[in-house]
């Protein structure tokens, strides 16, 4: 048949026409049939090399050339079976630098297979369209499909309810509209700013159905149909990650306020301890030192242990109540000690000068001494009493 087809490659181009699944014929000059798909054996249910391509077909002609004036060549015709009802034909002369001699290829699909795809077709569109139906209706974000001019043709549930669009009106209802308007014509020039399956992201802000300012990122996606372009729009609600967001301010700010608080409260506390610190210190160095010192140099063990009673009251008082020393007993000498002690013990001033050998004078000077040592001087609180309710002698 094929001139140009060597012996050599007769296997490949065999092996290539028994691939085949559609109904493909190759024929000779006469219309003769050479080789054959296994598509059309399985057709006729036969082999059908040798037969001529007209009787195949059930045409009532004689000749190839008849064929073609009844079924042109490149143009895709009808035809009718007996046994195998209407076909699409198409016919096409193999050129002569394949077949000097030249030869014909034909190709058959019966009607019946071409229906049963397009309903095929048909089915798998009504089920994308109901899948993408219920994908629509479903998404948790605002989603809108409009049209070239941005009107909006269809929106899912959650849109309806968010921004209270009109869908049952018959007019158009613009996408803008839901857009604050001081945005509007920016979201339009981002829209219309796309290309061919491009799409385009920002925050705005839109204004919802009790007309109030509502941060969204918007997302739009251009589509391209056969005959329109359409806009698929989806608006994500950003308020609830807003007040979220302030929320954690203000719980940063009062975790920050407790931290300064804290650290008001720990460095007052560090200077109240460096205060008791220098204040014991201070009484330290000023009564119990001096006092200590006393006690080593006082003449008789009595006066000694006057010394050493009133040390141990006040470090008790001071352990028990954290206060300073308020007694000026400390202060006193070994002399007034001893004239305190016997005035504690009840005898009188002319007792005591005669008992310590002084004269009474000097004794009335001792009290003078003592009573400013004592802060008692222009009270009238005497010796006496502050000495039976603040010393011990004992």
């Amino acid at each position: 048949m094929f001139e140009l087809i060597r012996p050599q490659h007769e296997d490949i181009f065999q092996e290539f026409t028994d691939s085949l699944e559609d109904v493909v014929l190759f024929c000779d000059d006469h219309g003769v049939v050479t080789k054959s798909s296994v598509g059309a054996r399985n057709f006729w249910e036969r082999e059908v090399v040798n037969e001529p391509l007209w009787e195949l077909l059930d045409v009532p002609i004689s000749n190839i050339n008849a064929l073609f004036s009844l079924f042109p060549a490149g143009k895709t015709s009808r035809v009718s079976l007996r046994d195998k009802g209407e076909c699409n034909l198409w016919m096409m002369p193999i050129p002569k630098t394949l077949a000097p001699n030249g030869g014909v290829v034909a190709t058959l699909t019966p009607l019946t297979e071409l229906l049963e795809n397009l309903q095929d077709n048909v089915v798998a569109h009504k089920d994308s369209f109901k899948l993408f139906g219920a994908l629509f209706n479903a998404t948790p974000d605002a989603t809108i499909l409009v049209d070239d001019q941005l009107n909006i043709l269809s929106a899912n549930p959650a849109a309806v309810k968010k921004f209270q669009l009109p869908l049952e009106e018959k007019q158009s209802y613009s996408f803008l509209s839901i857009i604050k308007q001081s945005l509007q014509q920016i979201v339009k020039n981002k829209i219309f700013e796309m290309e061919k399956g491009e799409k385009c992201c920002g925050e705005f802000i839109a204004i919802n159905e009790k007309n109030e300012e509502l941060p969204i990122v918007l997302t739009a996606r251009r589509i391209h149909l056969s005959d329109q372009i359409l806009y698929q729009i989806i608006i994500k609600d950003l308020s609830l990650r807003m007040q979220l967001q302030e929320d954690l301010k203000e719980r940063e700010e009062e975790l920050e306020s407790m931290d300064n608080t804290l650290r008001t409260v720990i460095r007052t506390v560090e200077e109240e301890k460096q205060e008791f610190r220098e204040e014991v210190m201070e009484q330290v160095k000023e009564y119990l030192l001096p006092t200590i010192d006393r006690i080593a140099e006082a003449p008789s063990q009595n006066l000694r242990k006057s010394y050493s009673g009133i040390l141990k009251s006040h470090i008790e008082e001071f352990t028990e109540n954290t206060t300073e020393f308020s007694d000026e007993m400390l202060k006193l000498s070994g002399r007034q000690l001893e004239i305190c002690k016997l005035i504690h013990v009840g005898m009188k001033g002319k007792e005591i000068s005669e008992l310590l050998g002084i004269s009474f004078e000097t004794l009335q000077s001792h009290r003078k001494n003592i009573r400013r040592k004592l802060n008692l001087r222009g009270t009238n609180i005497s010796l006496a009493a502050y000495l039976a309710n603040k010393a011990d002698f004992d």
